[in-house]
């Protein structure tokens, strides 16, 4: 029960972290007009609830408490859900057309809400049993292969995407983006993508497959 209750409080926190760290820079967004639907207000809902069970499954099961567990859990937050998706918006910006003051105020209005969120699960789980940190072996040639595993993943997902006419429509030069670039630029991504599966495998407490599955949905 009193993990159930942990779960609520941090979805609304999560969504109030996101109306606070967005307002500074999109303060000026019209509400919809009355009778239209709120798509935006109900994905956010949407958005929160999901991340926050996520985040109790994860610091339930972590061997860290207080502003350890806050940290580590606010930092993979902001990689898997923010970090990855701006590397790659400002990689591809000459097709995207995104305005450069959207992708700073994008990454700003992340920060704000992981910080909340940060403090707010140190603050929820700041007490109960913890553990040792584990101890990892192989680090220095793991991410090697779990970026290249990335990368395989990427363009598997990617071939199928531009076979759809919208996708391709809308990549107006897809035909013309350099692979050698995009394969760099994938392998960095996926040696960042290891920053937050490096905490997460130190920081969670069970079996090297269950350690493992908790990351898939955030890359969900």
């Amino acid at each position: 029960m009193k993990t159930i209750l942990k779960a609520a409080a941090l979805a609304v926190i999560l969504f109030v972290a996101t109306m606070v760290g967005g307002m500074p820079f999109h303060w000026d967004a019209l509400p919809p007009a009355k009778g239209e639907p709120w798509p935006v207000f109900t994905g956010l809902v949407l958005v929160a609830v999901i991340g926050a069970v996520v985040l109790t499954l994860l610091a339930e099961r972590a061997r860290w408490r207080g502003w350890k567990l806050g940290l580590a859990l606010a930092s993979v937050l902001f990689v898997i859900e923010s970090g990855l998706s701006e590397i790659e918006a400002a990689a591809f910006n000459n097709d995207l057309h995104i305005p450069m003051a959207m992708l700073v105020n994008g990454t700003a209005s992340s920060l704000i809400r992981d910080l909340i969120a940060g403090i707010a699960i140190a603050c929820l789980w700041r007490k109960g049993e913890g553990g040792a940190t584990a101890r990892l072996t192989g680090v220095w040639w793991k991410p090697a292969v779990i970026a290249v595993l990335y990368f395989v993943c990427y363009f598997t997902a990617g071939l199928w995407a531009f076979a759809q006419p919208a996708t391709h429509s809308f990549y107006v030069h897809g035909p013309q983006i350099q692979l050698g670039f995009l394969a760099s630029l994938e392998l960095g991504r996926g040696l960042v993508w290891c920053v937050p599966a490096y905490l997460l495998a130190r920081g969670l407490k069970g079996p090297a497959w269950s350690v493992a599955l908790p990351v898939l949905p955030f890359r969900c």
